[in-house]
């Protein structure tokens, strides 16, 4: 089977973690502006519904995490959340000039 996400599972259990329904979730995501639908959200923790980077915003958002944390741990040598936390660090501190001034 072909997945369209790796987030839906991590979703669910942030939600469930959260004693969230599938149903209360989806109201706090409307109210953030986000018109999903609870199928919509049953689908995309199956794995079966793709996630735009703005949704996932929406998901960290309403549940009080960070987009990294959505992501679920990959095998190897550590996480892919990780990567990404590491990733974003970078991007947060101020770069050097790149050419000296004349």
């Amino acid at each position: 089977m072909n997945y369209l996400n790796v987030v839906g599972p991590q979703i669910r259990k942030l939600r469930s973690q959260q004693g969230c329904s599938q149903a209360q979730l989806v109201v706090k995501i409307q109210l953030k502006g986000w018109n999903l639908s609870r199928e919509s959200l049953a689908k995309i923790e199956a794995k079966l519904h793709k996630v735009t980077d703005t949704e996932l915003l929406y998901f960290a958002d309403v549940l009080r995490t960070s987009v990294p944390a959505l992501y679920p741990p990959v095998n190897g040598n550590g996480h892919l959340r990780e990567s990404l936390e590491k990733l974003l660090e970078r991007r947060q501190k101020p770069k050097p000039p790149c050419c000296s001034g004349s």
